[in-house]
């Protein structure tokens, strides 16, 4: 009876150690970004955040997981290998993430298609001029042609870029348009 008694004594104490530990919540992210193949950029990236706090940082130049917090630099003494496991972990992330990324590569290369966009302009009324105002290309460059019965025209056609005042593309003072 002692014995059960004992036991019962080490889990109420279980118990509300749990209940205390645990009343603080706390939030534990890992951040991966993979980018193309640069001078001097590593390939892979990965960050630990504990509570928005980046306690630990890895990429694909240094293959090492380092430590970035004091509490976290503690571990090493409890546990002698833990950066060297950490690393081997990371470096198996990276690998899944790596082909992870390919995969979905392959998946949008297959949904980007080769035919050009077209478009058919039906008149109503006899208006002698017709207007194509073509917009939201990025890249900007863009072939735009009229054609009739499938031959290409070139009389009496006025291609010209427009300005539209505060349209803006990454690395653009302004956004051109045809019409």
């Amino acid at each position: 009876m002692e014995h059960c008694s004992a036991i019962i004594e080490v889990l109420l104490y279980l118990s509300v150690s749990l209940q205390i530990s645990s009343a603080d919540r706390h939030t534990l992210q890992y951040l991966y970004t993979a980018l193309r193949p640069a001078i001097n950029l590593p390939e892979f990236i990965a960050v630990g955040l504990m509570d928005g706090e980046q306690f630990v940082y890895y990429d694909s130049n240094i293959t090492k997981m380092i430590p970035k917090t004091k509490w976290i630099q503690k571990i090493e003494a409890d546990v002698a290998d833990y950066w060297d496991i950490q690393t081997g972990k990371q470096l198996h992330e990276q690998d899944i993430f790596k082909f992870k990324l390919n995969a979905v590569m392959q998946l949008w290369s297959l949904n980007q298609t080769e035919v050009p966009p077209t478009a058919s302009v039906f008149q109503k009324h006899s208006s002698p001029e017709v207007v194509c105002h073509a917009t939201g290309f990025f890249p900007k460059t863009v072939m735009i042609t009229w054609q009739k019965d499938g031959e290409d025209v070139h009389e009496d056609v006025d291609l010209r870029d427009v300005t539209q005042p505060g349209w803006k593309l990454p690395e653009e003072k302004h956004s051109d348009s045809l019409s």
